[in-house]
């Protein structure tokens, strides 16, 4: 066959020299080929690149324009103009993503792809909150001319308006709900995106746009869904009853600290109609000898505590379990102390880090002769309520009365703040939000779904990958977490078998000295929960860098609790020691199916009240990472390893695709 093909090249050769056609023509081909495919590269790529880039340019110049003219009008409290910008903006946004789709044939090699995927999506995104956006300056534009704008200067000082604000967002539930759902959108986008993608003379502008709409969707996805419910929570048209309790997490327990006092307020429309508060000893002791709830089996065996309080409810790391148990005992010890029952519609736990971050605000306030500052108030208070109160000639069982004084001081600056001081407290309790001073459990399904959409009700996560929260409690150790420096430090690997393996540190520095009735030896009982069907197969204790393995059925309690294995054990650290605790397992198939699939997502759990432990996380995997997701940059970083070094001060989570 091939002889054949190359006889008739030859006769066909023979026969064009013969005529002096062959030189000849085959310089007019090349030229009209080379013609011809400058015209096609002219029209198909050039042409299209162009025009599509121009307008792209155009676009993006002009939505500019209208974004900083959205913020002048928003800025001055132009709530119609800034709506009808937004709208424009919107439009402009779409031209945009138009432009950036008509690239011609370019857009099909592989970096520019990449580009237009990720331009693509932040666009989407930009669409999606700048919607949200106009729907709320919309809504604000309608309330501003259904009240009394006046009054609504004042602040919520005049809190007999307050009812005419609920009745103005109940009336507009609707556009806000939308707006919520936008913002949920324009978040999903977002976390979709591979900024590695972005490159050229644009990449400093675009990850600062996409930093920018984070920031957008992170505020107001915390505040909108906050101020679609207030009618609800603040008791439109019906009374509402809220029990607080107050958690010193000098003393930490698993969902922020023990429960020294507790209060209630009773609200409608808006305005507060009561508030009481006391100490929880004053509850628990009406209940001694008639309430007979054995202890979990921890606090019997280290804390030598027979029968279950009040003061002790909040045993489980998830906060709405907790919650309905302290309900629980809060409705046994009233009807044993012959009480009448108190129906409640919800109930919330702070901490003293919450009325800091408020302080912080609000500035000093005053209550028995003494000034809490934001910087002082936690060690303030403590020390006032077991020591000075004797000084001040107080009697014992009113020594916390000095917290209801502070909490009406407190209420009564927050209602006379001007509105451009709201903002600030808004973000104090946003602040609080995050970082679980402030957990929130209502007795409405409906809002308890709201505010556990949004993570505010402080729970044990759901998670269908690697998963990690480390759970201490004070047994006996007096106020010494105030002392304590905690840092974790997981390292996860994959054998030659793909099993994934993870090895987690927790290291306890005890920092204080002994003072009486103070500062003692840290005693705690440690609970690790990790991936449910997880294996642990080491336990130590690293001191003086000598490592003692722990015997696994004296020493440690396996079980499996919130859809989690756990691992628990109790150790001491004396003032001026350093411990490590050792935790060694074997994640469940489950991880290691979806780690074969191409995806590796961790999740680390915050334990309330705790003030931000240092975090260390080095991965080594098996197969190339292609992408990665994370709210920091990573430490150091090759193909198939990754580090981060960064704190728990909030939930952290990451995700790796290969």
């Amino acid at each position: 066959m091939w002889l054949k093909k190359k006889t008739v090249k030859y006769k066909i050769d023979d026969f064009l020299m013969e005529h002096g056609l062959k030189k000849k023509k085959s310089k007019t081909w090349i030229w009209l080929i080379l013609v011809g495919a400058a015209v096609i590269f002219l029209l198909v790529i050039l042409v299209p690149l162009a025009t599509s880039s121009q307008k792209l340019l155009n676009g993006l110049k002009a939505a500019e324009q209208k974004a900083n003219l959205a913020f002048g009008y928003a800025s001055s409290g132009n709530w119609s103009q800034t709506a009808r910008t937004l709208e424009e903006l919107n439009k402009e946004l779409s031209i945009v993503k138009a432009s950036s789709q008509q690239l011609g044939l370019i857009s099909y090699l592989p970096p520019i792809k990449k580009i237009n995927l990720s331009f693509g999506q932040l666009v989407d995104s930009a669409n999606d909150l700048t919607f949200a956006y106009g729907m709320i300056f919309s809504v604000l534009d309608k309330m501003e001319q259904e009240l009394d704008v006046e009054k609504l200067a004042s602040g919520l000082s005049d809190r007999d308006n307050f009812k005419g604000l609920l009745k103005s967002i109940a009336d507009n539930r609707q556009d806000l709900l939308l707006a919520e759902k936008k913002i949920d959108s324009a978040g999903q986008k977002l976390l979709q995106i591979n900024t590695n993608n972005f490159s050229g003379p644009l990449k400093d502008k675009l990850l600062q746009v996409n930093k920018l709409l984070q920031t957008g969707v992170d505020n107001t996805k915390t505040a909108l869904p906050l101020i679609t419910n207030l009618p609800e929570i603040l008791g439109y048209n019906q009374e509402k009853t809220y029990l607080f309790v107050f958690q010193n997490n000098m003393e930490l327990r698993p969902t922020g600290g023990f429960i020294g006092s507790y209060g209630l307020i009773k609200i409608k429309d808006g305005k507060i109609i009561n508030v009481f508060t006391d100490d929880i000893y004053n509850l628990d002791k009406l209940s001694e000898g008639k309430l007979l709830a054995l202890a979990p089996v921890p606090m019997l065996k280290y804390n030598a505590q027979k029968y279950w309080y009040l003061r002790d409810a909040n045993w489980s790391p998830d906060w709405p379990t907790s919650a309905q148990k302290i309900i629980w005992f809060f409705d046994q010890e009233r009807a044993v102390a012959n009480l009448p029952p108190l129906k409640l519609d919800g109930v919330i736990a702070i901490n003293p880090d919450f009325i800091s971050n408020l302080l912080a605000v609000i500035g000093p306030i005053t209550a028995q002769g003494l000034t809490f500052k934001s910087d002082n108030f936690a060690s303030d208070l403590e020390k006032f309520v077991e020591f000075d109160y004797v000084h001040n000639q107080i009697a014992k069982t009113q020594r916390k009365d000095i917290i209801g004084v502070l909490t009406g001081i407190i209420i009564n600056k927050v209602y006379d703040l001007p509105p451009a001081e709201l903002l600030k407290i808004w973000l104090a309790f946003k602040k609080s939000i995050d970082e679980k001073n402030i957990l929130v459990f209502l007795t409405d399904g409906n809002l308890q779904q709201e505010f556990s959409r949004n993570n505010w009700s402080g729970e044990v996560k759901t998670a269908d990958a690697d998963y990690l929260m480390v759970i201490d409690s004070n047994f006996a150790a007096l106020k010494t977490d105030q002392v304590m420096k905690r840092s974790l430090s997981y390292n996860l690997t994959v054998d030659d078998r793909g099993d994934l393996f993870g090895h987690l540190e927790v290291t306890y520095q005890h920092q204080g000295k002994y003072v009486k009735d103070l500062i003692t030896k840290y005693r705690d009982y440690v609970r690790v929960y990790v991936p449910e069907n997880s294996w642990f197969n080491r336990i130590a204790v690293k001191h003086n860098n000598e490592i003692k393995d722990l015997n696994l059925k004296d020493e440690v309690v396996f079980n499996k609790e919130l859809g989690k294995s756990t691992a628990a054990t109790f150790f001491t650290v004396e003032p001026g020691e350093t411990k490590t605790l050792i935790f060694e397992y074997k994640l469940p198939e489950s991880v290691k199916k979806q780690y074969q699939s191409g995806l590796y997502k961790f999740s680390v759990q915050k334990q309330p009240g705790t003030v931000g432990h240092n975090l260390k996380i080095y991965l080594d995997f098996n197969q190339p990472i292609i992408a990665y997701h994370a709210d920091a940059l990573p430490h150091k970083m090759d193909s198939e390893t990754v580090s981060w070094q960064t704190d728990l001060s909030l939930d952290r989570n990451f995700t790796i695709k290969f």
